[in-house]
């Protein structure tokens, strides 16, 4: 252990590889020479239950921010459990990047990433140099030059291993902006280099170059309106010179030697009355690329409207938005996809005390399938007149209304109530695929600043309904927290219980109670214990599980050693604060409190935080009720950093339980495959034998095997359309109503775990069983009347 430890020590001191620094050179001097903060965390957690975990584990973290003269930033972590020990060092010895800057000019160098215009260079790293300069009286200029890609030579005896050519370009942008105007215009080229020995030169790729071109603006017209345009224009040919070397120079005029593509986006926006109107207009060729940008969505064209207004002295504010997307614009595709979507967002303000927010959004998808071999054996140019037409139709609606109970002093009382629905008809007629999601909550809200005591108490209740069946799940859940000991002590303990029920009856009950305790032992010190019991009944198990974890925490910062040749201690105070300004997760804070606040609210209202469970809001309201009306900066500094703080670590705990999630739909998505002939074969089995238990007789106990076996292996084909298309789960993106509520009901239990420290590997297998015990619910819904068909196996009649 201290050889690892005195190794990373002699890295991080005598290396002098860094990676993505930035520093201000006309800053240098200015600030202290040294400076370091960091964190410790130790942890173990104990178990009882039948999930397939270790009874005891333990967790110990660390980390380390080394910054030097205000100019080098050296982070450092570790990771020791008791299932391995990982040291994921940023000094990687292989990569280099500075980016020093003098007054309004910048320089990159090594290992770089810049971005001039959305259609030419965006983004792609490379290796070499580069400027950005901005000058006093509006004009721009950037300018690169480097390696894109690094070559990968050919291998004989690798065959798999696909060789590349390296990849070398550069690329300027030079533009206006100062006031009513903005004008950029860019151009980024790039070719590909073949080695100058090869064993075998044929097995490169053919070298391709590329040119692109952009421009970009921003004017206003009428005094108030704004015109926004981007353009871009791309050809990508291939390069003369390794033609020649590989003899493909004579076959050239035969390739597609030159493809050109264009891309654009119209944005018109103009405010009126009390708010305003805009229009966008965007299409992107099918296939653009340029050799700037990993990524491109391409092959669409898009347009839609959109209102905002502010009724009635500001208690109304209304939004609107409809457009309408299409794909296939060259017309290659067999498919043409066309998408029309509205949306209309309600704010009302009734009184200062009750608030209501209503929503709507509908999406009709049409898609066009053109059947190919109606073109190859077509004789008369109509038949492709007789296409497939699909449509889909999906609206989502919600409502919420906030009252706050009138109190102009002492405890806060809150009621609020919701109700969301979501439907989707699918296929013509539109009635076969009708399938119905309902979701309500009922809750209510207590909060006492003088005596640090707050309560919540909610209902909750969801319906999923389609054609032949309906499921339901309802239940309550309360939660009390409270402050001792001078706010050192925080306790929560909460409870809730919730069942579900269809059509044939009660399918199951579970009941959870958890308990947590935080102490602060002085500055930087805390322990936090906390402990869970689950009791889960359903009609094929019945469990219990319990989980307590104990975590100590240290926390260090700002410790600043001056080593100028006045000092005596070697210690100095911090800098006196002469403005508010401070920076947390690369976002700057600046201005007065009004305007800070705002900041902060806008970071706030990002899509992953919008998602964060409700007793989380909570928690945050209160930090937030600390800093919004204190006046003096040391104290709102100091409590705005605690709010953002909280913010960003609920929001990383809810990017945890996604990828938690991700995982274990994946590995269900595998173990699936794996899992179908076992399931086809245990059906035919049970066909067999219940064909002869019909002709027969026999064990009484034949028919009831053969339903379970006929309708796992209904439900096992269901789920595998169900998660087909899955590729992932990302803030905003729509998943399918199996999916969303599995992820909705797991989400307190689990973002509560990982709050507590639980490692995502260890509720792996709890969310796993839930989400196997979710899909057969659902599967048996959707499945009733479907038809086995076998794949493996054939029938004698």
């Amino acid at each position: 252990m201290k050889s690892i430890f005195l190794i990373i020590l002699f890295t991080v001191g005598f290396s002098w590889v860094l990676r993505s620094q930035a520093f201000q050179l006309d800053k240098l001097g200015k600030e202290k020479w040294l400076k370091y903060r960091g964190s410790f965390h130790a942890g173990g957690m104990w178990y009882e239950g039948p999930g397939d975990r270790d009874p005891f584990g333990y967790l110990i973290q660390g980390n380390l921010q080394i910054t030097v003269a205000g100019m080098f930033h050296i982070p450092f972590s570790f990771t020791y459990t008791d299932q391995e020990f990982r040291v994921p060092s940023p000094l990687r010895l292989n990569r280099f990047s500075l980016s020093p800057s003098y007054k309004n000019i910048r320089f990159y160098l090594g290992d770089a990433a810049m971005s001039f215009m959305p259609f030419t260079l965006n983004g792609h790293q490379f290796t070499g140099g580069g400027l950005e300069w901005q000058g006093n009286k509006g004009w721009l200029f950037s300018a690169m030059y480097g390696r894109l890609l690094k070559a990968v030579p050919w291998e004989p005896e690798n065959p798999s291993l696909k060789p590349v050519a390296a990849r070398f370009g550069y690329g300027v942008m030079t533009g206006y902006a100062r006031g009513k105007w903005h004008l950029k215009g860019s151009l980024f080229t790039a070719k590909d280099k073949l080695p100058d020995e090869s064993v075998d030169m044929h097995n490169y790729p053919l070298p391709e170059q590329n040119l692109a071109l952009g421009f970009q603006g921003r004017f206003t017209f009428f005094k108030n309106g704004t015109f926004l345009f981007d353009l871009g224009r791309s050809e990508i040919f291939y390069e003369e010179s390794g033609l020649v070397r590989l003899d493909f120079l004579k076959v050239a005029d035969s390739l597609q030697y030159r493809q050109t593509y264009k891309a654009l986006k119209l944005q018109l926006n103009y405010p009126a009355l009390r708010g305003g109107f805009g229009v966008v207009y965007e299409r992107t060729d099918p296939g653009y690329r340029t050799f700037g940008a990993y990524f491109f969505n391409a092959d669409f064209e898009n347009v839609h409207l959109t209102v905002n207004q502010s009724l009635f002295k500001g208690r109304v504010q209304l939004g609107l938005r409809a457009g309408v997307q299409r794909d296939n614009l060259d017309g290659a595709k067999n498919t043409t996809f066309r998408r029309l979507a509205n949306a209309v967002n309600l704010n009302y303000k009734v009184s200062d005390n009750l608030n209501g927010q209503l929503s709507y959004s509908g999406f009709k998808s049409i898609t066009n399938t053109r059947n190919q071999f109606d073109v190859i054996n077509g004789t008369t140019g109509l038949e492709s007149l007789d296409t497939l037409n699909y449509r889909q139709i999906s609206q989502q609606a919600g409502l919420m209304l906030h009252y706050d109970l009138p109190s102009s002093s002492g405890p806060k009382r809150s009621f609020m109530v919701s109700a969301n629905y979501q439907g989707n008809q699918q296929g013509e007629p539109a009635a076969k695929g009708n399938h119905h999601f309902y979701q309500g909550s009922l809750s209510y809200r207590y909060n006492n600043p003088e005596k640090k005591l707050h309560f919540s108490s909610s209902l909750q209740a969801s319906i999923n309904q389609n054609i032949s069946s309906a499921y339901i799940i309802m239940g309550p859940g309360t939660e009390v927290g409270k402050y001792f000991l001078e706010q050192r002590l925080r306790a929560r303990f909460g409870i809730s219980y919730n069942f579900s029920h269809q059509d044939t009856g009660l399918m199951g009950n579970v009941l959870n109670m958890r308990a947590h305790a935080a102490y602060r032992m002085g500055r930087g010190h805390s322990v936090n214990l906390s402990g869970n019991y689950q009791y889960r009944h359903t009609d094929r198990h019945t469990r219990n599980d319990m989980t307590i974890r104990l975590q100590y925490g240290y926390t260090f910062d700002n410790f600043r050693i001056d080593l100028s040749p006045d000092t005596h201690t070697g210690i100095s105070k911090a800098n006196t604060i002469t403005t508010l300004k401070f920076k947390y997760r690369y976002v700057l804070y600046s201005g007065t409190i009004p305007e800070i606040n705002q900041q902060i609210a806008l970071v706030s209202r990002e899509p992953v935080f919008l998602r964060l469970p409700p007793f989380v809001k909570a928690d945050l309201e209160l930090l937030k009720s600390r800093y919004i009306t204190l006046q003096k900066k040391g104290p709102y500094k100091f409590h705005a950093l605690n709010y953002l703080t909280a913010l960003y670590t609920n929001g990383d705990l809810l990017e945890a339980y996604y990828n938690l999630v991700d995982r274990v739909i994946r590995k269900l998505i595998h173990d699936m495959k794996k899992t179908d002939l076992e399931l086809e074969r245990r059906y035919v089995i049970g066909l067999r034998e219940m064909q002869e238990f019909e002709r027969n007789g026999g064990d009484e106990k034949i028919p009831a095997i053969f339903k379970e076996c006929r309708d796992r292996l209904r439900g096992h084909r269901w789920l595998e359309e169900q998660l087909r298309t899955y590729d992932g789960i990302r803030p905003g993106k729509k998943l399918p109503a199996l999916l969303k509520t599995y992820i909705d009901a797991q989400l307190n239990v689990n973002f509560r775990n990982l709050s507590s420290g639980v490692p995502p590997a260890d509720l792996e297998g709890a969310a796993e069983v839930a989400l196997i015990d979710h899909c057969y619910t659902w599967s048996l819904q959707h499945t009733k009347n479907r038809k086995v068909a076998l794949r493996y196996h054939q029938l004698k009649p």
